[in-house]
C-alpha cells in the first residue's frame, strides 16, 4: 500500500486534485486504475482512462527479442524503418502486447512472432490456474540470488 506522503509527493497533479483523490482511493470510491501501484505505460499506446497502464509482466522490450540497437545501428535499415513509419519510441518503451505484436509483424522479421503466445489471466482470480496448476501468492516472494 501506498503512504500518503509517497502518493502526494510522487502525483503530478496540483495538490488540491491529489487530496481528492487520495480521499476516493481511501473511501474505495476511486476507479482510476493507474493509482494502484506496480502498474506502468505502455510506451505507443494513447493515453485512456483504465486500459494504458500495465502490471510489469503485461510490457516487454524489443531489446529482449531481437538486437534492436544493431538494427537501428545499420543505416540502410534505420532509414526503411523511418521511411515505413516505424515510431521510434518503441526502440525505448515498454510496449504492451498488443503494440508489441504490432511492431514486430510490420517492421522486425527478425522478431518471429509466431513463436510468442498470449496467456490471458485474471490475476484477482482466487483461483487462477494454467494447465491445472494454481498460482501461488507472490506477495511474500523474494527471488534467490
Amino acid at each position: 500500500m501506498v503512504t500518503p506522503e509517497e502518493f502526494l509527493r510522487n502525483c503530478l497533479l496540483p495538490k488540491k486534485q491529489k487530496d481528492g483523490i487520495w480521499n476516493a482511493i481511501i473511501k474505495k470510491k476511486y476507479i482510476g486504475f493507474h493509482h494502484l501501484p506496480g502498474r506502468y505505460r505502455c510506451g505507443l499506446c494513447e493515453p485512456q482512462r483504465h486500459r494504458s497502464y500495465f502490471y510489469p509482466w503485461e510490457l516487454t522490450f524489443l531489446n529482449f527479442h531481437c538486437d534492436i540497437d544493431s538494427i537501428w545501428g545499420d543505416s540502410n535499415r534505420r532509414k526503411e524503418l523511418i521511411l515505413n513509419d516505424f515510431p521510434h519510441a518503441a526502440i525505448y518503451s515498454a510496449l504492451c502486447c498488443k503494440h508489441f505484436k504490432e511492431i514486430s509483424i510490420k517492421f522486425l522479421p527478425e522478431i518471429n512472432i509466431s513463436e510468442y503466445v498470449v496467456i490471458i489471466l485474471n490475476v484477482n482470480d482466487n483461483t487462477l490456474r494454467v494447465e491445472g496448476r494454481k498460482f501461488i501468492d507472490l506477495q511474500d516472494f523474494e527471488p534467490k540470488s
